[in-house]
């Protein structure tokens, strides 16, 4: 585990990492699959969320 707890690493993902990890997730999906938007959607409010956490606990 990071030393800034199990959601560092998503606190400090970019979109393109955000972009790449949800790719892998729906990799057997068809490009034009509204589950492939979900999943970024998602992983995003999870890296604000994981964010504003953060920022609040300091």
């Amino acid at each position: 585990m990071c030393s800034g707890g199990p959601y560092e690493w998503l606190r400090n993902a970019d979109d393109a990492v955000l972009d790449q990890f949800a790719a892998e997730l729906t990799e057997d999906l068809p490009l034009d699959d509204p589950m492939i938007v979900e999943v970024r959607y998602w992983l995003r409010r999870m890296r604000d969320d994981a964010r504003r956490r953060h920022n609040e606990s300091r």
